[in-house]
């Protein structure tokens, strides 16, 4: 009976050892370098390249499915999106989008994609399938008509509502996702550009890059409840895991603001180099990685001390990041 305990426990140790071990494998991330049309792949642990992924011209967004099996990367020259498959960090397919294709989203259900075409004023809607293993066209559903110029997007923890920024009809357009529609426009200020969602759900982070503020919007009024002052030209922010900070990143200012969201007040500014834009935080909260897209580089910073610990230089016009 002892030596079974014994046994059970080594065999529980060495599956959980295993699990570890996928896990630091599988701690990535992926870097949208505009410059070389490509995809950096960065081992998180040991910060070191693992390759670089081909994709369309002038690559703008990314993201990654709920499963994390594939990421979908749009491109503004070609007007087309890139299916990789991370388990061979190969480019599988690719999907045609409207023109000057910019970033892209995948619902929690893992249902649907949205891509936003700010040179038609359309966003294009896929399904995400399982795809097939030889390079393949996947097919787009849907084109809908949304606000002047749509940028970012953000998407309801039930995968029933969207919300796309219109940079430049100064509004916010909201999709019915069950019957992808627009249902509704938000007037939220000049030059909406980044949105991220509360991990509740109830409300919206929105960065006004005309105006230097962010908004905060009630998600399901849809009434803004506080403005915020920040730095020069905000461009992408994302929040903490935990919901309690959001993490701005500030073009025109070179730095990164970070707000508390009980207080509603900046708790710090942090310098960062040229052309802050893609904003990233670790899915367990530890690091945010930020884009220097005017120096080539991609910061990582420590968000209990908010300092830099790691600066890397990474191909040429990086803008976003995704993470897994």
């Amino acid at each position: 009976m002892k030596y079974k305990n014994v046994l059970n426990i080594f065999i529980l140790v060495m599956i959980s050892s295993l699990a570890l071990s996928r896990e630091e494998k599988n701690m990535r991330a992926y870097i949208v370098n505009e410059g070389t049309s490509e995809v950096w792949v960065i081992d998180r642990t040991t910060k070191e390249l693992i390759t670089k992924i081909g994709v369309g011209k002038s690559p703008h967004g990314i993201a990654i499915g709920p499963k994390g099996r594939y990421a979908y990367v749009p491109a503004m020259a070609s007007n087309n999106v890139s299916i990789i498959d991370l388990s061979k960090l190969k480019v599988i397919g690719t999907m045609e989008a409207g023109l000057n294709a910019h970033e892209v989203r995948v619902t929690p259900d893992g249902k649907y994609g949205f891509v936003t075409n700010p040179s038609d004023d359309t966003i294009s809607v896929f399904s995400v399938s399982v795809h097939k293993e030889e390079p393949h066209i996947h097919e787009v559903l849907n084109r809908i008509k949304v606000g002047d110029t749509p940028h970012q997007i953000a998407i309801s923890p039930d995968s029933k509502k969207v919300w796309i920024t219109n940079m430049c009809s100064a509004d916010i357009s909201v999709i019915d996702v069950p019957s992808l529609k627009e249902v509704s426009r938000i007037k939220v200020g000049d030059g909406p550009h980044g949105i991220v969602l509360s991990p509740d759900g109830k409300f919206l982070w929105v960065a006004l890059y005309d105006e230097h503020k962010v908004v905060v919007v009630d998600a399901n009024s849809g009434e803004i409840t506080n403005t915020i002052r920040v730095e020069k030209n905000p461009y992408y922010l994302d929040i903490t895991p935990d919901g309690k900070q959001v993490w701005i990143s500030n073009d025109g200012s070179d730095n990164i603001v970070v707000i508390d969201t009980e207080t509603l007040k900046m708790i710090d500014i942090i310098p960062v180099p040229r052309g802050a834009h893609g904003i990233t935080i670790s899915p367990d909260g530890n690091t945010a990685w930020v884009v220097g897209m005017y120096d080539d580089t991609v910061s990582v910073i420590d968000t209990s001390t908010r300092e830099i610990i790691l600066k890397m230089l990474i191909g040429k016009r990086p803008h976003v990041i995704a993470i897994r």
